[in-house]
């Protein structure tokens, strides 16, 4: 196990710790033996500040939804693996990499972007996240992305006016194309949040039509968490679902939380 993995599972095992859980039954090495107990070295991670303690963070966030076997933002089925700083990969959101299993067995994936702030705004999402989204969309049939995989940025926090208009153009871009254009494309801060889409690839040299930006954008997820924050519903919310893994609720039944996830 290398250190990003180490820091994920320090992660989930600190949700657990303040759940009460039996940690010896969550430190596990992925090949099944017990991990060993955690040491005070100073590792490049460990000092790596805010970023990659948030990036941890929601590498446990959704080990969590794996270990309880929600379907997964964006790409839905039953989490496989989960795994960190995947460039070497092909991708080039790179900060985390998660793979589901649909039914029938189809496999997506989901690439994510992890920022320790807001990011977003009123008009749109930041420009280098969608410049590197066009760059691996581009990249289809060549790389490692599938036009049916995802791209997410993961902020930390919410910005309320963002959240509201981009959830309109997701629900819209869902539908018949040509409607979802006019609804988006209507003077207003929808369209501009559709342009901040669109726009940033004409700075890297090609110039797209907007049929082609909705269907990157309908490969695009933003999801907000508070993890990090001084009051943290989503991490209180996490230690529950903690809770809820023991046979019967309580903090007193253990049961052995090790699954067949790697990281």
């Amino acid at each position: 196990m290398n250190e990003p993995q180490r820091a994920a599972r320090d992660a989930i095992l600190r949700l657990a710790e303040e759940a009460e859980l039996d940690i010896d039954m969550l430190a596990r090495d992925t090949d099944g033996e017990s991990a060993p107990q955690r040491s005070t070295s100073v590792t490049t991670r460990s000092t790596g500040g805010p970023g990659f303690d948030f990036e941890d963070r929601v590498a446990a966030w959704f080990l969590l939804k794996m270990l309880l076997g929600e379907p997964l933002p964006g790409i839905d089925g039953a989490g496989l693996s989960l795994r960190m700083q995947t460039s070497a990969l092909g991708w080039l959101i790179d900060d985390l990499l998660v793979t589901s299993a649909l039914p029938g067995g189809e496999q997506r994936q989901l690439a994510i972007s992890c920022k320790s702030n807001v990011q977003v705004s009123g008009t749109g999402l930041p420009g280098s996240f969608v410049e590197d989204a066009w760059k691996q969309w581009w990249r289809i049939g060549t790389g490692s992305m599938s036009v049916e995989d995802c791209l997410m940025l993961v902020t930390r926090g919410r910005h309320p006016g963002f959240v509201a208009t981009w959830s309109d153009i997701k629900d819209w871009s869902g539908g018949d194309a040509a409607l979802a254009l006019a609804r988006i494309l209507a003077p207003g801060k929808h369209r501009q949040i559709f342009n901040s889409v669109r726009d940033p690839a004409s700075g890297l040299g090609r110039t797209v039509s907007d049929l082609e930006t909705l269907e990157l954008l309908r490969r695009i997820e933003v999801l907000p968490l508070d993890l990090r924050l001084a009051t943290s519903s989503d991490e209180q919310h996490a230690i529950g679902q903690c809770r809820s893994l023991l046979c019967n609720g309580s903090l007193v039944e253990r049961k052995n939380l090790n699954a067949p996830h790697k990281i």
